[in-house]
């Protein structure tokens, strides 16, 4: 080989090193100042976030999402929202000035949606970068003091009692074994302010993909008294175009298993149906059924 193009690509490999390094650094710097400020997070505005460069969202191999960098799903430029989501921004558009926390927030989309509307916002996700991405998206100076970034795993933040005005958990549940869930929502009822509500939308057994197949073994548990019937579905072999970026096992759930666990813990149910993802994914024959969304208010216990 020419000593000339060795040369150069040493010094390509050398810089590619250091690059990596360097923002390795600068998030292991991020993630220490995050441990040092427990309750909702980092906030937005400090300068030392401004060191930290951002990989551009990547998108899914249908070009209709973006694949996050943690391989926990797929997150949609919010264009066409969800009925969850509209429900969600319109409840913040009702209450400027208070604090909703986005878990799983992803790359920000909903986050920034209730900026918009003068909410305090703790954007909360497992990976880091994803929450820097939404931060640099931030233009409004006044948006970016009122962005909390929070990267503590989902149910175990360290929220104030009766400080939030709204949780939303957009696409989130299905990651989680029921037992978290069921923590998650005891702490979400104690989180929240009365009247406060909560925005879900989760998979659903009645996906097209899946549904003649683990329809059977669901009812099945769930006739045998299993609170969490649904803690089973093999992404690989019923999801594969999208096992690239999802864990192995999903938890799916029917309305009566999210409405009974959302009862369970102090909610009252004001909406529950299907959300219709029809616009997304590859399969033939989708119908609306593809994922479960409910809004619930927070009541006091008698």
């Amino acid at each position: 080989m020419n000593k000339k193009l060795v040369v150069i690509l040493s010094a390509m490999l050398f810089i590619s090193i250091a690059f990596k390094i360097l923002k390795n650094n600068s998030l292991f710097e991020i993630n220490q100042l995050h441990t040092k400020t427990p309750g909702i997070g980092i906030q937005a505005n400090l300068k030392i976030l401004d060191q930290f460069s951002i990989t551009p969202p990547i998108l899914s191999k249908t070009g209709k999402s973006f694949v996050t960098l943690n391989k926990m799903g797929f997150d949609i430029n919010y264009t066409n929202l969800s009925w969850v989501a509209e429900e969600f921004i319109n409840f913040c558009e009702e209450h400027p000035g208070e604090y909703v926390l986005d878990v799983g927030a992803g790359y920000g989309f909903l986050s920034r949606y209730a900026l918009s509307k003068r909410m305090f916002v703790i954007s909360n996700d497992l990976e880091m970068e994803h929450l820097l991405y939404s931060r640099k998206k931030v233009k409004n100076p006044d948006e970016i003091l009122r962005l909390f970034l929070n990267t503590t795993p989902f149910p175990y933040l360290d929220i104030k009692k009766n400080s939030l005005r709204a949780v939303i958990l957009h696409r989130v549940l299905h990651f989680l074994p029921g037992a978290e869930i069921d923590l998650g929502l005891e702490n979400i009822n104690s989180w929240l302010k009365e009247d406060g509500k909560v925005y879900i939308m989760v998979m659903s057994t009645e996906h097209i993909a899946y549904r003649e197949q683990v329809l059977p073994d669901f009812e099945r548990r769930k006739k045998n008294g299993d609170l969490w019937p649904g803690m089973f579905l093999d992404v690989p072999k019923y999801l594969p175009t999208q096992a690239y970026c999802l864990p192995e096992q999903l938890h799916i759930m029917d309305q009566e298993v999210l409405k009974n666990a959302l009862q369970r813990h102090g909610f009252e149910i004001e909406r529950i149906g299907y959300v219709s993802m029809q616009g997304f994914g590859t399969e033939d024959g989708r119908d609306g059924k593809e994922a479960i969304g409910a809004i619930a208010v927070k009541k006091t216990r008698k």
